[in-house]
């Protein structure tokens, strides 16, 4: 795993153009930052101040929008700030949203309104999954009732949505039939660490997880991946800035085939993995990591056929 740039204050968020460019939210400061070169090493530039931006998506020509759970809004990304794009749902303020996806082919926009950490949760599952349509401009309720809903993603083709429902430990797929209809179930239940919070499909529909732990344990325990088909080296650890005796020294990452079939794991250096996601064309994986303020690089896995 290859550390590509460290800076900003709770780095979270990865996102990828399709022209390559990389951006990353900075919460802590209220700051969106893009990845530029300074000569033979990367750093991070600001593009745009935001509240405080815990999601990013983009939806091609450089444009962006942005998650901000302590204004309660989804934003655009222009002008070096950051515009009011949804702040309601029929009237009715959004809690906070903690996620946003744009579907590729529809450009539909999906919502995780989970509020900040701790605002919803098992002891008040009040978070929400919305969908906006871009064609007729409306907004959707799809689920209600959820523990801290966080990061979504949708198949490849754009017809399941999957979500992250961190305080239960576990991923929701959701499908669209007929059209306005959504229909959810529970696509695969964790055992172990806090809860899943960042999500990703590769092009085969493959999901990549990002999960982190609360509990005080002094390792994820999980250091490689579970299967022979695949190796690489042990990631080496950077120091932490932060205080973070009350949390794992690693996150993981765990890789679900399309089927729901749990493939593979592997740590990521850094108590809390605050998002990734997929470079499609270039078949590289990014991952920020809060305490340390780094963004990651690797390259995707191949996942062949392991069985025996």
């Amino acid at each position: 795993m290859e550390l590509v740039a460290e800076g900003g204050l709770g780095l979270c968020a990865p996102c990828v153009e399709s022209t390559g460019e990389v951006f990353v939210a900075s919460p802590g400061n209220g700051e969106v930052l893009q990845l530029a070169d300074a000569g033979d090493r990367k750093i991070f530039e600001r593009v745009a101040t935001c509240g405080s931006p815990s999601a990013l998506a983009c939806h091609g020509a450089g444009g962006l929008i942005g998650a901000d759970p302590a204004n309660q809004n989804v934003v655009r990304i222009q002008d070096g700030g950051a515009v009011d794009f949804i702040s309601d749902n029929r009237g009715e303020k959004l809690v906070g949203p903690s996620g946003v996806h744009i579907a590729a082919r529809s450009g539909a926009i999906f919502i995780s309104d989970g509020g900040t950490f701790g605002d919803t949760g098992l002891a008040s599952p009040r978070g929400r999954v919305l969908y906006f349509d871009p064609a007729t401009q409306t907004l959707q309720t799809i689920a209600t009732g959820l523990a801290y809903p966080t990061g979504l993603c949708t198949s490849p083709d754009g017809e399941v949505l999957y979500v992250c429902e961190t305080a239960q430990n576990r991923i929701l797929r959701f499908v669209q039939r007929p059209k306005n209809a959504w229909h959810g179930s529970v696509f695969h239940q964790f055992s172990g660490l806090f809860g899943p919070n960042c999500i990703d499909a590769d092009g085969d529909g493959n999901l990549y997880i990002g999960r982190f732990d609360l509990c005080g344990m002094a390792s994820s325990g999980v250091s490689v991946e579970t299967t022979s088909a695949n190796t690489w080296n042990p990631s080496p650890r950077h120091t932490p800035r932060h205080d973070l005796t009350d949390v794992a020294a690693e996150s993981v990452v765990t890789i679900l085939r399309a089927n729901g079939e749990e493939y593979a794991s592997f740590s990521v250096p850094g108590a809390e993995i605050s998002g990734l996601c997929i470079d499609r064309p270039r078949e590289q994986l990014y991952l920020t990591e809060a305490s340390t303020g780094t963004l990651h690089r690797r390259p995707l896995v191949s996942l062949e056929d392991t069985a025996a």
